[in-house]
């Protein structure tokens, strides 16, 4: 049988994530699962930070339940819709979540959604 080209990615979840106080991607929470719960998240633009290394196709689904809406950031040399952890984020408002998409074939390339509450 002939591969389809699907790559099944691993769905962990990591919960309870405290968004780096201060925000920043420098010091940003590393996103390590699939599927990631933000719990705490006190101060607008506390910040996370995707992972490194993640295959064309992956998703990564940030969910916040903190008080504040929290900044994500895209990894080292990587995009989210265009802008880098120099220049943009996206932020998740509380409540609420966004899946982020895998699109480039170097890893470096993310898009997003907003999920609904």
């Amino acid at each position: 049988m002939a591969s389809s080209g699907i790559q099944v990615q691993n769905n962990t979840a990591t919960t309870g994530l405290t968004a780096f106080a201060t925000g920043g991607a420098t010091s940003a929470t590393l996103l390590t699962g699939r599927i990631n719960v933000v719990s705490t998240c006190a101060t607008a633009a506390d910040s996370v930070i995707l992972a490194a290394g993640q295959s064309q196709g992956s998703e990564v689904i940030v969910r916040n339940s903190g008080a504040a809406a929290c900044a994500v950031f895209p990894n080292t040399g990587a995009t989210i819709n265009g802008g880098t952890a120099t220049t943009g984020s996206v932020s998740v408002t509380n409540a609420k979540g966004a899946i982020f998409y895998q699109v480039g074939t170097d890893g470096l390339t993310w898009v997003t959604g907003a999920l609904a509450a």
